[in-house]
């Protein structure tokens, strides 16, 4: 690694096919993973430093979600909402994050909404 000195170590590596070989092992199933009913989209420094908040309200109250943690644009993640194929988006921007707001949007009819964020999450179990 770089390094002029001998560094002891150890390792260990287990592949899944390697696992799933093992006896007893016969009659395990994957676990399905439900399909996002929201993805959360984030924009800007203020939003990203309030936006744990309600990532956090979304798990606890068991919607599955699904969001981009890079610094992506709207479009782009607009655009994996999309190939995810997630029936809302919540945006979470500055203004939203000043305002504490998000905007959810139905990406079938492109319409939205302004919801308050204490809301959200029963604003998010009344639509189908």
């Amino acid at each position: 690694m770089g390094s002029k000195k001998d560094i002891p170590a150890v390792g260990v590596a287990l592949g899944i096919d390697r696992i799933l070989l093992m006896p007893g092992t016969e009659n395990i199933q994957a676990k399905a993973q439900k399909k996002p009913k929201v993805f959360f989209v984030q924009l800007g420094l203020e939003a990203k430093l309030h936006s744990l908040t309600i990532v956090e309200m979304l798990r606890k109250a068991h919607i599955p979600m699904a969001q981009s943690l890079s610094k992506d644009s709207l479009g782009i993640q607009l655009g994996m909402a999309e190939r995810l194929e997630v029936p809302y988006v919540i945006i979470f921007g500055q203004k939203e994050a000043l305002e504490n707001v998000v905007i959810v949007r139905n990406m079938k009819t492109h319409s939205q909404e302004t919801v308050k964020v204490d809301e959200v999450v029963e604003y998010l179990k009344k639509l189908k």
